[in-house]
């Protein structure tokens, strides 16, 4: 069984993907710097990537995914204009 957990800024958007998956997990907060608890097999951002701005935050949004990674495995973002595959290695590196 695959475990998800989701996470928004967006009360309204958390609302209605409750509404829609009411299987997920969903806890508020914000990509760039929300602390959750458990550790993850995968992280995968999609299209909120598109929101972030300035390159100390997308910095930022991947040391906090990668921080909540189990294991080193590939994280996957995917915005507009390209698809970014990054792989990270035991020390922490991108």
């Amino acid at each position: 069984m695959v475990k998800v957990t989701s996470v928004d800024i967006s009360e309204d958007m958390l609302g209605l993907a409750k509404k829609l998956n009411p299987e997920v997990n969903y806890q508020y907060g914000d990509m760039r710097t929300i602390r959750l608890e458990e550790s993850f097999d995968a992280v995968t951002i999609l299209d909120s990537i598109n929101y972030i701005k300035t390159i100390e935050d997308l910095q930022r949004t991947f040391i906090t995914k990668y921080s909540k990674l189990s294991i080193d495995i590939f994280y996957i973002t995917v915005c507009r204009t390209a698809t970014m595959i990054i792989k990270f290695g035991g020390g922490g590196g991108i």
